[in-house]
């Protein structure tokens, strides 16, 4: 099952229609610290926007 659930990740990127089942496998804590991280490389929120983090997730 787990082996399962990663292979939904090897891909170039989530894309638009993915995220919502990548917060649903991490969880609502996962997910944050995920947006938490692309905000740590991406400063300025002008890379991929709205493609897997809202904006409520990226002003944490």
């Amino acid at each position: 099952m787990l082996l399962k659930k990663l292979l939904t990740l090897v891909e170039h990127g989530i894309g638009k229609l993915k995220h919502l089942f990548l917060k649903k496998m991490l969880g609502k804590e996962g997910f944050k610290e995920m947006s938490r991280l692309k905000k740590s490389f991406d400063k300025s929120g002008i890379l991929g926007q709205g493609n897997i983090f809202p904006k409520s997730y990226l002003m944490l």
